[in-house]
């Protein structure tokens, strides 16, 4: 089960003081990749593939998304690979280093938000995204046509938020980071997205639909023979 709930570490309840009840983040991280691309190819969510950016601009602010690189820039690349060709964000290098992070801040709150990452890794959770002070959610590998050792950050979260930093995972189980660049990012509002668990199988929509045919059915047949006695039965029957 990939729901989990965080709560705010010691040292984030003494920089909480002014906020009347500190309580758990609940962050939802089993929303599939293809979600997150239909729904912004639906105008649903917004995002930025870095396509119509020439190669070489350092970002500042974009359309209210603010990229930085502590310790460099964040530098446009076709350089490097990506999932939608041509560009993606990398550094001054052309891609971010084993060493390096990359942060995203955005003009307004937002609850969800799901990324691309291009690496040479074939290990999952090689890379974390932070949420604040928290270590929110790990990479995943996932299949992307056209592309190879692509991994995928992709998440809701029930308290909005304006920062987020993504680079290599230093916890247990992480193999060793490689190089990577970010492309395909999608962000907006959790409610347009829901866990696939959620989301009936076409066999159980089937069996829905049939369920209730067969109730209107026996409504109608009930509706004809009360009928046949007069307005004075008063009962539906079912």
């Amino acid at each position: 089960m990939s729901r989990f709930k965080l709560a705010p570490s010691a040292g984030a309840l003494l920089i909480l003081t002014a906020v009347p009840e500190a309580r758990a983040i609940t962050i939802e991280a089993s929303i599939s990749r293809e979600a997150f691309v239909r729904l912004f190819a639906e105008g649903l969510l917004s995002g930025q593939n870095f396509d119509t950016i020439p190669a070489g601009t350092i970002l500042g602010t974009v359309n209210g998304v603010t990229y930085s690189v502590p310790g460099g820039d964040p530098v446009v690349t076709s350089d490097f690979s990506t999932t939608t060709p041509p560009n993606s964000l990398g550094t001054s290098f052309g891609f971010f280093d084993s060493t390096q992070s990359a942060m995203i801040a955005f003009a307004t709150p937002i609850t969800a938000f799901g990324i691309d990452i291009h690496t040479f890794a074939s290990n999952p959770r090689e890379y974390v995204l932070m949420l604040g002070m928290v270590p929110a959610v790990n990479s995943r590998p996932v299949t992307v046509p056209g592309a190879d050792n692509v991994q995928f950050i992709g998440f809701t979260s029930d308290t909005p938020f304006n920062n987020i930093r993504i680079g290599p995972a230093t916890e247990s189980g992480a193999g060793d980071p490689f190089s990577f660049s970010l492309d395909g990012l999608i962000y907006g509002n959790a409610a347009n997205l829901v866990p696939e668990s959620t989301v009936p199988e076409v066999s159980n929509w089937v069996l829905l639909g049939s369920g209730l045919g067969l109730v209107a059915r026996r409504t109608q047949r009930r509706l004809r023979v009360n009928n046949k006695h007069g307005p004075d039965t008063g009962r539906l029957v079912l």
